[in-house]
């Protein structure tokens, strides 16, 4: 392997650590203020505290876009996976408390779908910046294979 083949690897694994350093400082940072705010606002039934910690993750969600973009990649298939896995436990854990806690409340309520409205806006932002409003509606478009 020639000088600058070595140089341009060791930029490439160079630049990984980097993005990967940032993006764990943001999550570490967004996420653990948010996480606090949404379960006091579920605990507590401060719709207010629980709106500032959806509100927190949706910013976290957009600085890591932000990060993608300024590092030239994408959604790691394990971050995906674990965006997925996320948002089933989120989803399990709501229903049935919605079903099984004799105390859940409309705040409650009020608060679970302002985050399932959250994550449909991150989506929905994630595909638009992506791949700009006629890319995203390309992706779901399945009448033209008709």
């Amino acid at each position: 392997m020639g000088f600058h083949a070595e140089r341009r690897l060791n930029m490439v694994e160079h630049t990984f650590g980097e993005h990967r350093l940032a993006i764990i400082t943001s999550w570490g940072f967004f996420g653990a203020f948010a996480f606090c705010f949404v379960v006091s606002g579920f605990s507590g039934g401060n719709l207010a505290a629980g709106l500032l910690g959806f509100t927190l993750f949706i910013v976290g969600f957009v600085a890591h876009v932000i990060l993608n973009w300024i590092f030239k990649t994408d959604f790691s298939a394990a971050q995906a996976a674990l965006g997925f896995v996320v948002f089933v436990i989120a989803a399990l854990s709501f229903i049935g408390s919605w079903l099984f806690d004799p105390n859940f409340g409309a705040t409650n309520l009020a608060l679970g779908l302002a985050g399932f409205a959250a994550i449909v806006g991150c989506f929905m932002f994630y595909m638009f910046a992506r791949f700009g409003m006629r890319g995203s509606f390309t992706l779901f478009d399945r009448i033209r294979d008709l």
